[in-house]
């Protein structure tokens, strides 16, 4: 069956890559398009986005990305490399 998810609804399960998917492979010019496209999006009025398609195998608790763990990975390291940048700032201008 093939339900459609928003990202907040994915990431409150524990995500999983299969040893048989390929080992993270982006180079710069996607992680460029991956910049270009978040630029874009904070500068439009409607702020939605096509990441594009995931395919997760879900369990109870978990989920096994069987399509997709690129794109998750990507997002997963701009995010936690944003909170890193934010915490540093923050401190070093309230402490």
């Amino acid at each position: 069956m093939i339900v459609e998810k928003n990202v907040d609804s994915v990431l409150k399960k524990k995500l999983i890559v299969p040893r048989y998917q390929r080992g993270y492979a982006w180079r710069s010019e996607h992680v460029d398009d991956f910049w270009d496209d978040l630029i874009n999006l904070v500068s439009k009025e409607n702020q939605q986005h096509f990441f594009g398609v995931m395919y997760l195998e879900d369990d109870t608790n978990k989920s096994k990305i069987l399509d997709g763990q690129q794109r998750i990975t990507t997002v997963t390291l701009f995010v936690w490399a944003a909170q890193k940048y934010l915490q540093k700032k923050l401190k070093n201008k309230y402490y």
